[in-house]
């Protein structure tokens, strides 16, 4: 599905899910299903607008634009019927262990919160991957990208292509100010750092050394970054004080900012012309589908 329209279609595929649903007013008909205005209003409400605010207050062409994707996704759910596609349940359950902790409290919580059964869950996220199969199915033999396509925009667009300047970092991280300024004298004196922050550190890497790995400058506090660009390779920081406690960096490393070639940048220029193309096929299948379909919207209402 494409990148900025799957959000959209996924977070309103609950219409789908749900079992009996009064028989109220009809905003939309596509084909012979019929999009209620409960429900309408409910897809407003979770994805549109706060519940303080009122369905008569809303922009028109908001209103227009959510119901238009509902439309969209019918459509596309009625092609999945037609064309035979289905979501498995080994399917269902492996999406279902990739996001979330089904069973965690937590999980049950946020559920409540939003007014959704873990029933519907379920069937919203059976409905979202149909909808990703089907169009992965129908787009997928409809385009590829080539070498020629990868060097042409990697050329156009060069500027975009530099990799930041990067730090090779360790840490020890406790809290209590203290445990840290000992820690710092006996970095002082000599002491492995790797060793004290196995020992003492109270973050997650503290097991590898306080290994960080390679960061770069947006990924850290700018407490921390101000710190950082004043040492040296294999230098130690002072104690830096944040929300979480008082650090000790080691700067072991430092890869300066560079321009990736053409073959570096290549995953990420493919990506690009990837859902590019994916997007310009959809929205061409979804006009084809919109048209040969019987679609009657009752604007009286919105």
């Amino acid at each position: 599905m494409p990148g900025k329209l799957w959000p959209v279609l996924a977070a309103l595929a609950l219409l789908c899910a749900c079992g009996e649903r009064q028989k109220n007013e009809v905003v939309a008909w596509v084909n012979d299903r019929p999009v209620y205005l409960s429900d309408f209003k409910d897809q407003l409400e979770k994805n549109w607008m706060g519940k303080e605010a009122s369905l008569r207050n809303l922009d028109y062409r908001l209103k227009l634009k959510c119901l238009e994707d509902i439309i969209k996704q019918y459509l596309v759910l009625e092609e999945a019927a037609r064309m035979g596609i289905t979501v498995s349940d080994q399917e269902l359950n492996s999406e279902m262990n990739k996001m979330v902790n089904a069973q965690s409290p937590e999980f049950q919580k946020s559920l409540e919160e939003n007014g959704i059964t873990r029933q519907n869950w379920k069937e919203q996220l059976k409905n979202d991957l149909l909808i990703r199969k089907t169009t992965d199915t129908v787009l997928k033999y409809q385009y590829q990208v080539s070498e020629q396509e990868i060097k042409s925009y990697y050329e156009k667009h060069r500027a975009d292509f530099i990799a930041p300047e990067q730090y090779q970092l360790r840490q020890i991280l406790v809290a209590n100010e203290d445990k840290a300024r000992d820690i710092l004298a006996r970095l002082k004196a000599g002491t492995d750092f790797q060793s004290l922050a196995r020992e003492y550190s109270e973050s997650p890497e503290a097991s590898q050394g306080g290994d960080l790995g390679w960061i770069e400058p947006d990924q850290l506090p700018a407490s921390l970054h101000d710190e950082i660009i004043k040492l040296g390779q294999d230098q130690v920081s002072g104690l830096i004080k944040s929300p979480y406690g008082f650090h000790i960096l080691k700067l072991e490393n430092v890869k300066k900012a560079e321009r990736l070639s053409c073959q570096a940048a290549q995953p990420r220029i493919r990506k690009i012309i990837d859902e590019q193309k994916k997007n310009r096929l959809y929205q061409e299948w979804i006009q084809r589908l919109w048209k040969k379909s019987r679609i009657k919207i009752n604007y009286r209402v919105l």
